[in-house]
């Protein structure tokens, strides 16, 4: 700035002093005037750039909420259209797979019962896809009968299987006694064979058991055994997929009466309360049976509690010798059917 100063006083072609200053100072004022304007219009560019940005972020935000609500709004319809559409498959299934317990109620043949046996194993209702029930309910001690659908070994006249095997429901009688005395029971079964009546099944069952001894308990043949089958395998599966109102807890091995069970989780009631499997006392093979009394359940007669817990005993108590000896047998046995093994219609 000193410079034009110098040069006017040491030569006048450079100008006057005066004619310096004022030019001098005329430049500094237009600087400081443009300086003032540029400084005022970069505040109000800078204000609008920056309301140009926020309204700019202001919409893009509301955009993207009102993208996302749109989304959310879609993803909740399809949501509910996903719910409704799995309760009706639920439902429909559930009414499908159910039938042919409830058709036994009304339809008793070997159709009706082989249905029925194949949704409950469907299920993994029944322990070893196998049920017992009583001929008689609700008595103090009745006469057990099982029943598997599967395939079994003809018998010749003599009672003794051979090497045919066939499709058809085992029937089985469970003695308690030995009418020859001697150790063992014998074995008393009859094959309900396909298109076989009931009527025919439960003459060869009574003819049977009169047969090998046990003509007094075949006075309790009877088509009750046929009900308590439905009966059975229905609490079995309400239980399996816990039904409003199911009462039956486990795999069902032996349907005692209305309300009572022993499955492969103890000695279950519906109103008297139940003995787990692990509060049986465990004997093993060849060794005594240790006592196992637990008290009467008031409302409850003697007998049947007694009935039903040696039931529960026979299931429960073992020690690790027996029900290795039992697995190894189940393994040896041959399979239930289901609706997807099942034989019927092929």
């Amino acid at each position: 700035m000193a410079a034009p100063f110098l040069l006017a006083a040491w030569d006048g072609k450079y100008g006057t002093i005066p004619g310096v200053a004022s030019g001098t100072l005329t430049n500094i004022g237009t600087s400081i005037v443009l300086v003032g304007i540029v400084f005022f219009l970069e505040r109000g560019f800078v204000k609008r750039v920056t309301a140009a940005a926020a309204q700019s972020t202001v919409r893009l935000v509301e955009e993207r909420t009102a993208e996302l609500k749109t989304a959310n709004e879609e993803l909740a319809t399809e949501l509910a259209d996903l719910r409704a559409e799995f309760h009706r498959v639920v439902e429909s299934e559930s009414e499908e797979q159910t039938a042919a317990l409830r058709n036994v109620a009304t339809d008793v043949s070997f159709d009706s019962v082989s249905k029925a046996l194949e949704a409950a194993n469907d299920f993994g209702a029944l322990v070893g896809g196998v049920v017992t029930v009583p001929m008689k309910a609700p008595v103090d001690q009745p006469e057990l009968v099982t029943f598997e659908w599967g395939y079994h070994k003809l018998r010749g006249q003599d009672g003794m299987p051979n090497d045919q095997s066939v499709p058809a429901i085992a029937v089985r009688y469970r003695p308690i006694r030995n009418p020859g005395g001697g150790f063992g029971m014998p074995v008393v079964e009859v094959l309900w064979m396909p298109g076989e009546a009931p009527t025919k099944l439960l003459v060869k069952l009574r003819s049977e058991m009169i047969r090998l001894g046990f003509g007094a308990e075949a006075k309790e043949v009877d088509a009750d055994v046929l009900e308590h089958v439905g009966r059975a395998l229905g609490d079995a599966v309400a239980g399996r997929r816990a039904d409003d109102g199911a009462w039956v807890t486990g795999q069902l091995s032996t349907w005692l009466a209305e309300g009572w069970a022993v499955t492969d989780a103890g000695l279950i009631s519906r109103d008297h309360g139940s003995i787990a499997s692990a509060d049986f006392p465990k004997t093993d093979v060849l060794s005594p049976s240790e006592p196992f009394d637990p008290p009467t359940p008031e409302g409850v007669s003697e007998a049947f509690w007694r009935f039903a817990v040696d039931c529960a005993q026979r299931a429960h108590g073992h020690g690790a010798t027996s029900v290795a000896l039992r697995l190894y047998a189940d393994r040896h046995r041959p399979r239930p059917f289901t609706s997807d093994t099942s034989p019927r219609g092929k």
